[in-house]
């Protein structure tokens, strides 16, 4: 199905090249950018939170971010005052028994003591073992669904490492990352918009001042945070929700440029490696998915938020997209289970159809169409119905707009050929 999609594209009518640039010249070549100087947040409210589909799968199976593991709190176990350990033992206790009063009421007690406690009474690791019983806290607290106190703590949390910038190593600099996503995403679970985009905002910029990309002899990219993360989703996450943040905004070009850059953190910018794990295979297919998300994106908001890709590119993205999914579904390592390269395919086919469709070249965007509904016939039995459905529900939401269902069949669309709607504004023309 892959190299099918494509075919469509080898006429002389749908070429790169042919078309004039939609905006500057300046992303002629790579894809991959950098984060600019971080824009503004929008103070307008969001009309719809993303909905569980969206967190779980669309979000490259990252979902709202996470701590990690406690290991810090048990670590040197014995290290603790004895007030402190105390109070952590009553409070996991009571959080396994079902008393999350109880459990707070001990873990706040835990928290109030932990953040004075320095070096010479917890040994290495201080800051993480310190903010570990404010996250013990806070879990519980929303946990019970109180999400402005579990903001509160850890804020306080937050503000613990911020005071401690100069002393701070580089897990603690990624424990102040993870803080500043998690109060974004609390804020969004308590329709606290304006605080949603600061913290989100703010876990990037940390990202940014805290994590430098670095070059080894090899002259082959890599994170300094992948030291401490070595899971690339965790890396990109910061990244995708601050871009789904702004997407659902109608604020394209910034949110754009962070998926661009999610995409080259998942797929080792934007090449396909050498695919030697499972997880892998998945981040590939998931640079792939966020590629064909930002075609999506382009043609649906570009005339009124313009980006600095131009045409090409956006078209370049779109078959990059479709060839790094159909190579890392075609790996043995996915042992036959493909959703993640399915959904980067499904969706980079979805966009490659409209594009077609904005230059009028509609006998293209038929074929691709066509094929996508072949392809996905066939394979229905693997749960072809359920990612169409997800990735349709995901465009729905962000406010890109998926195509009509067809009366075919459930796993089947169509091609809206009402052009005068499919795009404003001026058109690419042909050369």
């Amino acid at each position: 199905m892959r190299l099918a999609l494509l075919r469509p594209l080898a006429r002389p009518s749908f070429q790169p090249g042919l078309y004039r640039r939609a905006v500057n010249e300046g992303w002629r070549q790579n894809p991959s950018v950098n984060v600019p100087t971080r824009r503004a947040y929008s103070n307008q409210t969001s009309e719809s939170r993303p909905s569980k589909q969206l967190n779980l799968l669309i979000l490259a199976g990252v979902g709202l971010i996470t701590y990690g593991t406690y290991s810090y709190i048990y670590e040197k176990y014995y290290r603790w005052p004895a007030t402190v350990k105390a109070n952590l033992r009553g409070g996991i206790k009571a959080k396994m028994a079902g008393d999350l009063d109880l459990s707070i009421s001990y873990f706040r007690s835990a928290w109030d003591e932990a953040k004075y406690l320095d070096k010479g009474v917890l040994g290495s690791d201080v800051y993480k073992k310190a903010t570990g019983v404010a996250i013990y806290l806070a879990e519980v607290l929303e946990m019970k669904k109180q999400y402005n106190e579990s903001s509160i703590v850890l804020e306080e949390a937050y503000n613990y490492l911020a005071q401690r910038s100069a002393s701070l190593s580089r897990a603690d600099k990624w424990r102040k990352v993870e803080l500043a996503a998690k109060l974004g995403d609390l804020a969004e679970l308590d329709d606290k918009h304006i605080e949603e985009g600061r913290w989100k905002s703010r876990a990037v910029e940390d990202y940014l001042r805290g994590f430098n990309e670095k070059t080894d002899g090899s002259k082959q990219p890599m994170l300094v945070v992948s030291d401490i993360v070595p899971n690339r989703e965790d890396q990109a996450t910061p990244f995708m929700t601050l871009a789904w943040y702004h997407l659902r905004r109608g604020e394209a070009a910034y949110a754009i440029e962070l998926l661009n850059k999610a995409a080259s953190m998942l797929g080792g910018q934007g090449t396909l490696t050498e695919l030697n794990t499972r997880s892998d295979v998945e981040n590939i297919c998931r640079a792939g998915t966020l590629f064909a998300i930002i075609g999506h994106a382009w043609l649906r908001f570009n005339d009124s938020d313009p980006s600095r890709l131009d045409f090409n590119t956006i078209q370049n993205m779109i078959i990059a997209s479709v060839l790094m999914g159909g190579k890392a579904a075609d790996s043995t390592l996915l042992n036959g289970d493909n959703r993640e390269c399915s959904m980067a395919v499904w969706l980079a086919g979805t966009a490659m159809a409209k594009l077609a469709q904005r230059t009028g070249d509609l006998d293209a965007a038929k074929k691709i169409i066509d094929q996508l509904n072949t392809d996905a016939k066939k394979h229905e039995a693997e749960g072809s119905e359920e990612v169409i459905a997800s990735a349709q529900e995901f465009l729905t939401e962000i406010g890109i707009g998926a195509l009509k269902q067809s009366p075919k069949g459930k796993h089947q669309v169509e091609l809206d050929l009402d052009t005068s709607s499919s795009s404003q504004g001026d058109k690419p023309t042909a050369q």
